[in-house]
């Protein structure tokens, strides 16, 4: 069973690679098989598809991201200083994960576009994203940290909508250490924004 779960492991790191530097629909099955050295019977015993294996690899993405979210507790800061270094280190893991490779970036904010049968998917994680979001600016207020008139869903949506444009924004930039670099600019320039925008 390890050895399955790692072969898959292996496919999906491969084929990300490919999708992100041929785009979905120039990539083929044959291209990721040759990465790996793999036949295409093998290659089948995994996934069925290449739109198979397209979604299995947006959902690894969509767990990560995920897990960046709930790794924070929403409801442990005391002050605002801790409210604030909380904020700063979600929205620095964001930007790291998509500044250490920028193939999933490519994948989740340019390929995926393309792709209808993952669209719902993108949607309904990044809900669960805002969800969080709303539940972290709902303990800012209840502990006086945020503004009391704040519309909890729009703002949610609105704060990821800025994280995640600026997540885009740094993927295209084609130097690693550059895109780590800008990753920290644009991590402390958004999140200062919007906290000067919902502090109380």
């Amino acid at each position: 069973m390890p050895d399955i779960e790692q072969k898959k492991k292996d496919i999906l790191t491969a084929s990300v690679q490919v999708f992100a530097e041929k785009g979905f629909h120039a990539a083929g099955i044959a291209d990721i098989a040759q990465k790996l050295g793999m036949g295409h019977g093998t290659f089948y015993r995994y996934f069925k598809n290449k739109e198979d294996i397209f979604d299995s690899a947006v959902n690894e993405i969509l767990k990560e991201i995920i897990a960046i979210a709930i790794d924070e507790k929403h409801d442990t800061a005391e002050t605002l200083e801790d409210y604030k270094s909380q904020l700063f280190r979600i929205g620095e893991k964001l930007f790291h994960l998509f500044g250490e490779d920028d193939s999933m970036a490519r994948i989740l904010f340019f390929e995926s576009q393309s792709v209808s049968s993952v669209q719902k998917k993108i949607s309904n994680s990044m809900q669960i994203f805002d969800d969080y979001t709303a539940a972290y600016l709902k303990n800012g207020i209840k502990k006086g940290f945020l503004r009391k008139d704040l519309d909890l869903k729009i703002t949610s949506r609105a704060v990821n909508v800025v994280i995640f444009e600026g997540i885009k924004e740094v993927s295209i930039i084609e130097n690693k250490k550059e895109r780590l670099a800008a990753g920290k600019k644009w991590t402390s320039i958004v999140i200062s924004i919007i906290l000067q925008g919902i502090q109380k």
